[in-house]
């Protein structure tokens, strides 16, 4: 058996600053990373969806308007330039 398998990880994806892939950077970093993909493209999905209703974009994604809000300010995204890519 070869024992310098090339173990590829979920998509192959770069961190932007190292290079290194995502994985590389131990569970913990891995894991924060998709997590904060993933907040950000679903709230973008999310805000789109509801058509900038923030309250009913609570109600989509069954939390409250706080967290809502508090997950945009979090990752920097704003209502109006999410409607505005979208359209």
């Amino acid at each position: 058996m070869d024992t310098e398998q090339r173990v590829v990880g979920p998509g192959g994806a770069k961190d932007e600053n190292t290079g290194r892939e995502f994985w590389e950077h131990g569970l913990r970093a891995a894991r924060d990373r998709v997590v904060m993909d993933f907040e950000r493209r679903y709230l973008t999905w999310l805000v789109s969806r509801a058509g900038g209703n923030m309250s009913r974009a609570a109600q989509i994604a069954r939390v409250d308007r706080t967290t809502v809000y508090r997950l945009m300010e979090k990752h920097g995204l704003r209502r109006e330039t999410i409607l505005s890519s979208s359209t």
